[in-house]
């Protein structure tokens, strides 16, 4: 599945907030402990590290689309999320590596507890894509049960304008049957109406006839 231009901005979007926010929070944090502190530098810091997660975000979202967790698949896909977990985790430390080396020509170290919090954030971006998936199943099983529920609707209609059609029928013909001895010319005109109607409702098209 590919990824449109809009969804590539929303996704960009979305971490540019949340890099802004955790930016804002460092600084804040720095400025709380009285250390020398610089918002520009914890803005770009900040934002480095969330838009590396979203050049990375469309390997979750497609791993979670093609392998969901949804038994009975569940174990075949995590075969396949925890290595692809583990390698996203590995890439992203040494993405944020290069990052950080370019931009203010230091290298962090590799730490253990970072390709950790990398695995975690892999996982919670795969538990989100599975809810956006549940909630648009959910709508689409919405949908449908409203289709049927409309098709059930016009069904029990037709069913019951084909019981009202013999009824009238039978009792056209009744009058009819009285009229014809009373009044010959008027019954007569009578059965030819009948006979234009019936022909207008095996040629109608749509659920109504018009009145006239």
């Amino acid at each position: 599945m590919r990824f449109r231009l809009s969804t590539w901005l929303w996704i960009w979007a979305a971490w540019t907030l949340v890099g802004i926010f955790f930016g804002t929070t460092l600084w804040l944090n720095y400025v709380a402990a009285g250390r020398e502190s610089s918002f520009r530098a914890s803005l770009t810091v900040s934002l480095a590290e969330w838009w590396i997660w979203a050049l990375l975000t469309p390997i979750p979202v497609l791993l979670a689309r093609r392998w969901p967790l949804w038994p009975p698949w569940t174990a075949r896909a995590l075969l396949v999320h925890v290595p692809a977990g583990l390698g996203v985790a590995f890439l992203k430390a040494i993405l944020e590596r290069f990052a950080r080396i370019w931009l203010f020509g230091v290298a962090p170290y590799l730490l253990p507890n970072n390709i950790v919090r990398h695995f975690l954030m892999y996982t919670a971006l795969v538990g989100a894509t599975h809810a956006v998936g549940y909630y648009q199943r959910s709508r689409e099983r919405e949908l449908e049960a409203s289709r049927i529920e409309a098709q059930l609707h016009r069904a029990r209609l037709d069913a019951l304008e084909d019981q009202l059609r013999p009824h009238f029928l039978f009792n056209a013909l009744n009058t009819i049957a009285e009229v014809v001895h009373e009044d010959p010319d008027k019954a007569d005109r009578m059965i030819a109406s009948l006979g234009d109607l019936l022909r207008g409702t095996l040629e109608r098209e749509g659920p109504t006839i018009p009145l006239a």
